[in-house]
């Protein structure tokens, strides 16, 4: 082996390893959000004591975050609105989790439920975010809708009367927290999801003909310029 060639390897193996214990955040599950309306689409208004009722499919493992956008309010509102998270099972809905929202005197449009212990779903088919508007409201809250998602996974119903839209929410499932070398095997079903049985191959043939060929030129003998032999007449 060309003498040369040992520092370079130690630093591409310096490098590698430093890749393989970088931290990283990768998604396990496909979160949902409502596509984005158009500027002044929608807004459903939720009296004192009234309740918004969202379901949607399940599409992860556990909940992390719930996301549910208010709509604009000429005036400040002050009060309270419980959220529910309910699950269906077989035997039926429970409730999983409760949350309240204090409405202040400046309205945040898109709020933030997030959960420490996400919220475990194994069997569960379907979701529902209800939003239940505190009695001692003085006036109603607007949740902003999309009019153009109505489909009939995603049932959207005010006062228990069905509403012909899509409220704007977010579920943000579990994320996988650790180091590259565990999550090798997330991290190659993430980059190859869109790839077949053939396609996968090539991509792992390719990619394995890159670590040769940056070890090859690590092995190969830097060039130097001949020494000048200088002659004294």
């Amino acid at each position: 082996m060309v003498s040369g060639a040992w520092p370079r390897l130690a630093a591409i193996g310096a490098a590698f390893v430093l890749l393989l214990l970088a931290p990283v955040s990768i998604p396990v599950d496909d979160d949902y959000r409502t596509p984005a309306a158009h500027w002044g689409d929608g807004v459903v208004a939720i009296k004192p004591g009234g309740v918004l009722r969202q379901e949607l499919p399940v599409t992860g493992k556990a909940i992390r975050e719930v996301l549910l956008e208010l709509g604009e309010s000429s005036t400040p509102l002050q009060g309270r609105l419980i959220v529910e998270i309910w699950r269906a099972r077989e035997e039926g809905w429970t409730k999983i989790a409760t949350r309240t929202i204090v409405l202040e005197k400046t309205v945040r449009l898109l709020r933030h439920l997030r959960f420490k212990k996400p919220l475990k779903l194994k069997g569960s088919k379907r979701l529902a975010i209800v939003v239940r508007a505190a009695p001692e409201l003085r006036r109603p809250v607007k949740v902003s809708i999309n009019p153009q998602e109505q489909t009939p996974d995603f049932a959207l119903s005010l006062d228990g009367a069905p509403v012909r839209s899509t409220a704007q929410i977010g579920i943000l499932y579990q994320r996988f927290e650790g180091r590259v070398a565990t999550a090798l095997p997330r991290i190659w079903r993430r980059v190859t999801v869109l790839l077949g049985p053939f396609g996968k191959s090539l991509f792992f043939v390719g990619f394995g003909l890159l670590l040769l060929g940056i070890f090859a030129l690590a092995l190969t003998p830097s060039r130097t310029s001949p020494q000048q032999s200088t002659v004294k007449d």
